[in-house]
Formats: structure tokens, C-alpha cells, sequence
């Protein structure tokens, strides 16, 4: 068992999950492979350990809003963790497609019915039947074990899956010179079956969709489409990274700005404040954005509506003076402004707040708003492919089980690191 400052649902609107920190609910912990309860489905599994020294789960801010009951979408007890790498031990006859010893991932679903329309489009995060995520869901379709029964995430150091829903990486611990080196390369690529996936997804699909509207309408080419990402957190920093590979110009937009240097070190060829009015119209003056790619799941604060100057330093001109932090009502709204014409807002983390934007904003300049989840098995592994050629990995903190209480506080409290914190799966005992 590992205790963790979480509460029980019943309990949430006194104590607000993890905001209170003398009260505690039992994260239950898997030992043990797990039995396939179904015995006809169990040649559809394969078994896989996150094995001793391995740092297998990376967690994400979507555990948080599970643990806290944001969504709504669960009950406890409550096992999560959905980034989930780690080594085959045991393989169904059906599971052709991988042998003992192969290092293996699960992202966040588990199932889906594998028949509607969105399945067959390799959609499955769609699924008109619903999908099954890999923990705090009901099993619902009869290939991750006996239906109606809550999923296990990956805070834990065994797991069994479907083998349709696991995704290879392109590699073997024997191309490594140590185990150290084999076990921080594991750490670094957790992440990307939530991080990568969710960033790439998005990428590919709207920097398509501007060039083929640029082709449509006889533009030129050879003009770099522009896409800003909102929020520099682990999404933000995963966006940048593999943007900066796509031969496009990036703009990290951000209301920190000790960010700055961190966010042209991973790749932005611009840093954009987004807590200045000022900074936002100039954005859209002097560039307008085809794409922003929004990473941030709250509203901006109201801690944001002050003076916007960096650390330790003042406004040095009249105009700097003037400025001022735009309202979290009015944030959107000259967001939307820093669009071009055809341009696209993708909402991309987790807000489960109302999102308003003038309407006359999408008239006047053509602006469209969207949302993206994850993406389905296919392209996940297309994920894992595109960053283990391009050498696009996540800066990342390697944790033990005793942290997880500390970070899930760091994360409520609103990380300001770029970096992703990994379990420590060997510490799990």
C-alpha cells in the first residue's frame, strides 16, 4: 500500500482532494500478475512487469483531476497512472505480434468496442461505444478482463493488457552499454504514450490542414505555418520538442516569464507573455498565428491580473506601464485575436471550466475552435516511432513512490517546471 494525500469522493467538497493535507485515502496497489477473470479472452492478453530498477509511469495532470474527482467519471478505491513501459513476461497464443522480453507501453485506453466508426478509423479514444481508460473506468467490453469492473492504472509494477491496445518500442535493453542507461531511456519514453501522443496527435493533423488550405488557395508554400502552444508545463515542452522538427515557427506562450530561456532551449523560436495585453497584440501585429495548440487545463488565475514584468525587474517603458494582465474572461478573446485568418484554437488540456469566446470572432476572421484527445493505437505508435527517430524525449524527474504525495501537491499547486515526473517502479514494495 502507498498512502497519498487524496481523499475520498464524499469528502471532496470540504476538503477539495489533495488540497488538504491531513486526510488521506489508500491508493491500492496491484501485486502480482493479474488474473483474467473471462477465461475465453485470456489468450487476448499478454503480461507484462515493470521489473525491478525500471522507471515505468510517468505521472500525468490528469491523475490529479481523477484524484481529485474533477471528472466525475469513477469511484474509489482508485489506482491511476495511464504512461505505462515496461518488459513482456508472458504472452496469450493470440498476441502474435509480441514475444517475451519485448518493451512494451499502454497509454490511457485499455478497450473500445473495435467495430463503430471511429474504431474503424482508428480512433478508438472516440468510440461511439465508449472507450475503456486504463484506470478509474468500468470494463465495459470484454477485452481487458470481466465487464462492469473498475481498471488498475500503473502505480503499481505489474499490469496485463490486450495486446491490440500495447504499443512496441524500437528497441531492446541489449543495445544499451549499461542498465543505467537502458533504465533512464525507459524513463524518458513513458511519457510519451499520454504527453506524446496527445501533443503529436494535433500537431500533424492542423499543420496538414493549414497546408492544404494553402494549397487550395494558391499561397505560398514555402511560408512557415506558425503555431503557438500555450502552457510550458510537460505537455507544453512535448509540443515544442516535436514542432520544432516539423520545419514550422514555434511560439511558446506562456504567464511566466521565467520561462523564457527554458522554452527557446527546448525549441520555440519565440517566448510570448501571456499575461500582457501588449505582448498578445503584438503577437497578432506582428505574426498571427495559424495554430495554437492550448495545453493549459484551467482558466488563467486571477492571481495573473497585475503588473506583468519578470522576476525581480519593473516596466522600463511608458507602454510596459500601461499594460495589463487580460481578465480570465476576456483571455480567450484576445487569444483569438492572435489568430490568422483560417486559424485554429485546439484546446488540448483538461479544462472542466466554460470557455467563452466572442462569437463574432470566428465571423469576422474565419477562426475555428477545436478540441483533441489523445489519439488512437495506430498513431500512438506512430508517436513512438516519429520521437525515437528524432531523439524527442521529455526532460524528466525520476521519483520513488514515497514523492508521489509531494508531486501530486506541486502539480495542484501548478508545476512550474517543464519537466515530467517518472515512478520509480522498483521502488513500489
Amino acid at each position: 500500500l502507498s498512502r497519498a494525500r487524496v481523499t475520498r469522493a464524499d469528502e471532496r467538497d470540504q476538503t477539495r482532494g489533495v488540497r488538504t493535507s491531513d486526510k488521506y485515502f489508500f491508493l491500492y496497489l496491484q501485486r502480482g500478475l493479474l488474473e483474467a477473470t473471462d477465461k475465453k479472452n485470456f489468450f487476448f492478453f499478454f503480461f507484462f512487469y515493470f521489473f525491478f530498477s525500471l522507471f515505468a509511469n510517468q505521472i500525468c495532470h490528469t491523475d490529479l483531476h481523477f484524484i481529485a474527482h474533477d471528472v466525475g467519471q469513477h469511484s474509489y478505491p482508485l489506482v491511476p497512472g495511464h504512461e505505462i513501459i515496461g518488459v513482456v513476461t508472458k504472452v496469450g497464443s493470440k498476441a502474435t505480434d509480441f514475444k517475451i522480453g519485448d518493451i512494451v507501453g499502454v497509454g490511457c485506453m485499455v478497450e473500445s468496442c473495435l467495430s463503430c466508426s471511429a474504431c474503424a478509423n482508428d480512433e478508438e479514444q472516440y468510440c461511439k461505444n465508449t472507450p475503456t481508460w486504463t484506470y478509474g473506468a468500468d470494463t465495459r467490453h470484454s477485452l481487458h478482463g470481466k465487464n462492469q469492473v473498475q481498471t488498475i492504472g500503473g502505480y503499481s509494477d505489474k499490469f496485463v493488457v490486450d495486446h491490440r491496445f500495447a504499443v512496441k518500442f524500437p528497441f531492446a535493453k541489449e543495445d544499451f552499454e549499461s542498465e543505467g542507461e537502458f533504465n533512464e531511456v525507459l524513463a524518458k519514453c513513458a511519457p510519451l504514450l499520454c504527453a506524446g501522443i496527445t501533443m503529436y496527435s494535433p500537431c500533424k493533423k492542423y499543420i496538414d490542414m493549414v497546408k492544404k488550405s494553402r494549397d487550395t488557395q494558391s499561397l505560398p508554400a514555402e511560408t512557415p505555418v506558425k503555431v503557438g502552444v500555450r502552457g510550458l508545463g510537460g505537455l507544453g515542452q512535448m509540443g515544442i520538442k516535436i514542432l520544432s522538427t516539423m520545419n514550422v515557427e514555434v511560439f511558446a506562450i506562456s504567464h511566466s516569464p521565467n520561462k523564457e530561456e527554458e522554452a527557446k532551449r527546448i525549441g520555440a523560436n519565440h517566448f510570448v507573455l501571456s499575461s500582457s495585453v501588449t505582448a498578445m497584440n503584438k503577437l497578432k501585429r506582428d505574426h498571427a498565428l495559424d495554430i495554437i495548440l492550448d495545453t493549459v487545463g484551467a482558466l488563467p488565475s486571477e492571481e495573473d491580473a497585475s503588473p506583468s514584468t519578470p522576476e525581480g525587474g519593473s516596466p522600463t517603458s511608458r507602454e510596459d506601464k500601461r499594460d495589463k494582465t487580460p481578465s480570465p474572461q476576456e483571455f480567450y478573446d484576445v487569444a483569438a485575436d492572435a489568430l490568422a485568418t483560417h486559424g485554429h484554437y485546439v484546446l488540448i488540456g483538461l479544462n472542466t471550466k466554460p470557455v467563452a469566446i466572442t462569437g463574432t470572432k470566428f465571423i469576422w476572421n474565419d477562426i475555428s475552435l477545436h478540441g483533441s484527445l489523445i489519439g488512437g493505437v495506430k498513431q500512438t505508435k506512430e508517436t513512438v516511432d516519429f520521437c525515437w527517430k528524432h531523439k524527442i524525449f521529455p526532460d524528466v524527474n525520476i521519483i520513488s513512490v514515497r514523492d508521489i504525495p509531494n508531486v501530486l501537491q506541486l502539480l495542484e499547486k501548478g508545476n512550474d517546471s517543464t519537466k515530467r515526473y517518472v515512478i520509480d517502479a522498483s521502488t513500489f514494495e
